[in-house]
């Protein structure tokens, strides 16, 4: 109904009214500078929605994915045919780069978790860092698992040789497309965005420079890299 329960403020807010709505539909990052036209006010107040939210969910549960957790392992042998996947559809800039919105090409928003839980398989604590994953890889992941043939023209790849630890052949890059007309492809540790209309490209190098705060397309050592991520 539009009501936004803050837990903590008790405060109730019709979000419909305010300029959430409006600079969650306006505000990009044309370049790497912060955008001064949110104010620093309003940022505080969005960052108080997210963590709000958060709460919310948690105050809420069980949900309907906890019982159907519940109803999995209440069965003779759960650990042989439960496998347990968790991710989310997209991330949250909550204030990074002076920004509040989901559909944007900086990891706050564009990265997301991915856990999965299959005992005898997937080895408790075990992280992932040497493949780059998107969420279409996640339908075929399902369709192996439970061994059904997968539907025509998808676009991911099926996840479960690497949750097995198979040698396989991998991509050696992502593109990622955002709401705002953007463009992103991550290549190892490089990360190039360009945006329709605008001549202002980002190129970052994620394992020296990890909150993107150093644009690296002007920077004449790295014109060979931003040429070779155009071509992607």
């Amino acid at each position: 109904n539009g009501n936004l329960i803050i837990e903590g403020t008790k405060q109730v807010r019709n979000y419909r009214e305010t300029q959430h709505v409006s600079v969650y539909g306006i505000v990009r990052p044309q370049d790497i500078r912060m955008d001064n036209s949110v104010s620093s006010q309003f940022l505080g107040n969005a960052i108080i929605e997210v963590h709000g939210q958060g709460s919310i969910a948690d105050r809420n549960r069980p949900g309907v994915g906890t019982r159907m957790l519940d109803v999995a392992w209440s069965r003779p042998s759960p650990d042989r045919d439960t496998v347990v996947l968790y991710t989310t559809d997209h991330g949250e800039m909550a204030g990074s780069h002076g920004l509040v919105q989901k559909g944007d090409a900086y990891e706050s928003a564009a990265r997301v978790p991915f856990i999965v839980s299959w005992p005898g398989v997937v080895r408790a604590g075990r992280i992932d860092r040497d493949h780059l994953i998107s969420a279409l890889d996640i339908v075929p992941t399902i369709c192996d698992l439970l061994e059904v043939p997968h539907p025509p023209d998808l676009g991911g790849r099926s996840l479960v040789p690497l949750l097995r630890r198979q040698q396989v052949p991998w991509r050696s890059h992502l593109q990622v497309e955002t709401l705002a007309d953007g463009r992103m492809v991550r290549a190892s540790a490089f990360k190039h965005v360009a945006w329709r209309d605008s001549p202002t490209e980002q190129l970052f190098h994620l394992d020296s420079d990890p909150w993107e705060v150093r644009n690296l397309a002007q920077d004449p050592h790295y014109q060979s890299v931003l040429a070779s991520m155009r071509r992607l």
